[in-house]
């Protein structure tokens, strides 16, 4: 595939993403703040979507780990 195959296929994700960073900047006041732990938040909501568990977020597991996912790239691009 091409990039313009894969940006098709990821937009829809994307645009979660961005609702979800939303969401959480006015519930928590986070947004896109990064930290050193978003990988290890990363891993924890990975885990918890395999487990099936509840998101007192309102978002899925799944979801929160692609945010998390995205704030530890952003992170490790900032301290390279």
């Amino acid at each position: 595939m091409n990039e313009a195959e894969y940006r098709a296929i990821l937009e829809p994700a994307i645009v979660a993403a961005i609702q979800h960073f939303i969401r959480c900047e006015h519930m928590h006041g986070e947004g896109l703040h990064l930290t050193d732990n978003d990988i290890h938040k990363a891993m924890h909501h990975a885990e918890s979507s395999i487990l099936g568990l509840f998101n007192p977020d309102g978002c899925s597991h799944a979801l929160a780990t692609l945010n998390r996912s995205f704030k530890a790239v952003l992170w490790e691009q900032m301290n390279e």
